[in-house]
């Protein structure tokens, strides 16, 4: 960080990009703004892609109120303890997921919030020629 903050005092203009959506979503890019900023140094967004919002844009979804939990916990019990905090949420709540542990993470949402909730999937890759990366998933309604 050290090397990042000397050649922004020295007048360079620096961007932090990333191959896995917006940078500082969901990452802990924060620690790197926090420290410029707090050495009066400027940081500027640059619109672009937001997987959150793509994804949530295609969804089917509302999209009028939505709440950005990012990445659950890996493990069942915290995972399942941070879901029940959820259940009286009215807003679209929005999660990242790995894909090994999407299967585990909608059981453990289907029997916490019983079937009550629309569930919209964002899958980082799309394979098989799909037109789109969301899509709407009732699979929690079953019986």
């Amino acid at each position: 960080m050290t090397h990042v903050t000397q050649r922004l005092e020295q007048g360079e203009d620096l961007a932090l990009v990333t191959d896995a959506g917006t940078p500082l979503i969901s990452d802990p890019g924060y620690v790197l703004v926090r420290a410029l900023t707090q050495k009066g140094l400027r940081v500027v967004p640059v619109p672009g892609p937001s997987a959150l919002l793509a994804a949530l844009s295609v969804a089917g979804l509302p999209t009028d109120r939505f709440v950005f939990e990012g990445f659950l916990a890996a493990r069942g019990p915290a995972r399942r303890q941070h879901l029940q905090t959820l259940r009286s949420e009215s807003r679209t709540i929005v999660f990242y997921e790995s894909p090994r542990r999407l299967a585990a993470m909608l059981e453990d949402a289907a029997e916490i919030h019983g079937g009550e909730r629309d569930v919209g999937g964002a899958f980082a890759a799309c394979g098989g020629g799909d037109d789109a990366c969301a899509r709407r998933d009732r699979s929690m309604h079953r019986g």
